[in-house]
Order: structure tokens, then sequence, then C-alpha cells
């Protein structure tokens, strides 16, 4: 009975619909701001405490993963896309394999444990 949302300021919440309050919320400060909006998250599909979020600003077109155990900063950074990214998926066969859209109509097959592009 949880749930993600994210923000057009850039914060992402976490809710407990049972209690129906928020339990954590979270921005990355670093660097000015990770890009004002927040495009797109997804849930790891086997880690239950981490996420991904995207960004679609055109000044940082990245991803972010993040554990809930440790909020104070993403634990990775994806970067890659030349403007803001669009939309996200794991992959259901496969955890290490992350799909990622952009602006800059690229679609990015990412290695999400590396980081690493594998495929466009």
């Amino acid at each position: 009975h949880i749930l993600a949302s994210t923000t057009s300021s850039g914060s992402t919440i976490v809710w407990d619909l049972k209690r129906q309050r928020q339990v954590i919320s979270f921005s990355d400060s670093s660097g000015g701001s990770f890009g004002k909006r927040c495009s797109a998250l997804q849930w790891h599909p086997e880690i239950a405490t981490q996420l991904i979020v995207a960004s679609d600003d055109d000044r940082f077109p990245i991803l972010q993963v993040w554990d809930l155990r440790n909020s104070i900063s993403p634990c990775k950074e994806f970067k890659g896309h030349d403007k803001g990214v669009l939309s996200l998926a794991w992959s259901q066969l496969d955890p290490s394999l992350l799909l990622s859209t952009g602006k800059d109509n690229r679609t990015l097959l990412w290695d999400a444990y590396s980081g690493e592009v594998l495929s466009e």
C-alpha cells in the first residue's frame, strides 16, 4: 500500500495509502537543482526500497536512482540523453536492464547497475 509521486518542482513523495499520510519526501539540491521537473518514476522491480526518477528539464536530462533508506542524495545517476527524459521502464525479465526515452528522440537501453548505455 505504498505509492510514489513526483512534483513539477522536483520533489518525490512516497505515500502510505493505508495510513493516508506521507512517509518520505526528497529532492536533489546538488548543483542548484535536479531539473525543476520530474517526468517519470519507476520502482525497482526487485529492490523494494529503490526507485528511479527522470527529469524532463533539457538542462538536466538525467535519471537518478534513490534508495529510501538513505534519501539524502541519489545513489546513482545516469547521463546519456541530450534533452529531457520523458519516460522509463524496467525490464520485467531482467532487472539489470532499463529503458528511457527522451525529447532528443532517442531510446536508450541502460545497464541499471553500471549506468552504462548498452544500446540506442
